[in-house]
């Protein structure tokens, strides 16, 4: 279920008094853009993620911005710490080159500080950054899911000046269970 109004603000709450400062979030993500921006950001980067592209859909660099415009709208905020594909193979598929002119526009542009992805495996992730000049990437890194080290990806890409976001660190939850 979803949390109340009052408890999504103490949790961001609490989370900022625990030194949290990243939101992790996606316009696929329901009304969670709107939710957050209710709720009062200020404090926090936030880090958004373009929907998935459906088969056959048009995808220009307008379409991006416009994306990009409206999740800002959402979310009350003037600038994004970041903004990534929600699906590597969107950026890796015909429409990859209009997505990324949009995305570097909103960067050349002061919208978003990073563009880049979030992967799935560590083969998509540098596919993409072989492509592209990226500098924001997501990956699911855990005690059972080490590929990104093992990889040696995280060391190279850190070493391009990559920033780097972890998810999925407890198993969505799994690893925290009785």
């Amino acid at each position: 279920g979803k949390v109340s109004d009052s408890e999504l603000s103490s949790i961001l709450h609490c989370a900022h008094q625990s030194g949290v400062r990243t939101i992790d979030t996606a316009i696929a993500y329901g009304n969670c853009e709107s939710r957050l921006g209710a709720s009062g950001i200020s404090g926090f980067d936030v880090v958004t993620k373009l929907p998935a592209i459906e088969k056959k859909q048009i995808v220009s660099t307008q379409w991006v911005l416009d994306e990009i415009s409206e999740s800002r709208a959402r979310l009350g905020c003037e600038q994004l710490h970041g903004v990534m594909v929600h699906r590597a193979a969107d950026l890796l598929g015909p429409a990859g080159a209009a997505i990324f002119e949009g995305m570097s526009e909103a960067r050349d542009a002061g919208i978003a500080k990073r563009i880049g992805v979030s992967a799935y495996t560590t083969a998509e992730l540098m596919e993409a950054a072989s492509r592209y000049p990226i500098d924001i990437a997501q990956m699911p890194l855990n005690i059972l899911d080490r590929r990104l080290i093992e990889a040696g990806c995280l060391d190279e890409l850190e070493s391009q000046g990559m920033e780097i976001h972890v998810r999925s660190v407890f198993l969505q939850g799994v690893l925290l269970m009785d």
